[in-house]
């Protein structure tokens, strides 16, 4: 080996190295059109509380765009319904779920908590038993057209005992 490739070996190899560190390239480009993560929404930390007969999913929905959007709705494949629900006060003092008049909007560059005794999913009319540590998939429908499938784990929850009141 001369001096003049033993000099530039190292170049070479530098540059191989940077060349491994960029950003995306085409293919990554194309499926990304087609996975809903990659639309600028995505739910973390999700999971489904184990209950009977209807169910809470809570999470953190992320909106990395730069536009607002809104969950309009969703489903599931265990309940013959899903429905956006708030908690709000009663007169009575009581804490009540209800259905929340056009959905959950999520602001440009920020996150909205789905929680216990807040805004949360309602999964209704389960067609089965939830057991803790399955999986299950939920599909949320937004505004801009898209949808955003993801999987929450069922886990046993004994609290946020609020009472469903449909007409408030």
């Amino acid at each position: 080996m001369n001096l003049k490739n033993y000099l530039l070996l190292p170049i070479f190899i530098a540059l191989l190295a940077l060349n491994g560190c960029s950003g995306s390239n085409d293919s990554d480009k194309s499926s990304a059109s087609h996975n809903s993560v990659h639309s600028g929404i995505k739910v973390s930390d999700a999971w489904v509380a184990q209950k009977p007969d209807m169910t809470g999913v809570f999470g953190v929905v992320m909106n990395h765009t730069d536009k607002d959007i809104t969950i309009t709705g969703g489903t599931s494949e265990v309940a013959t319904k899903v429905e956006l629900h708030e908690t709000v006060a009663a007169a009575d003092g009581s804490m009540k779920m209800r259905p929340k008049p056009g959905g959950f909007t999520i602001k440009a560059n920020s996150m909205h908590e789905l929680a216990p005794g807040k805004d949360h999913i309602m999964l209704m009319g389960l067609s089965r038993e939830l057991k803790p540590g399955e999986q299950l998939r939920i599909t949320l429908e937004l505004s801009n057209g898209d949808s955003l499938e993801f999987t929450a784990p069922v886990k046993p929850f004994t609290g946020a005992e609020e009472d469903y009141d449909p007409e408030s």
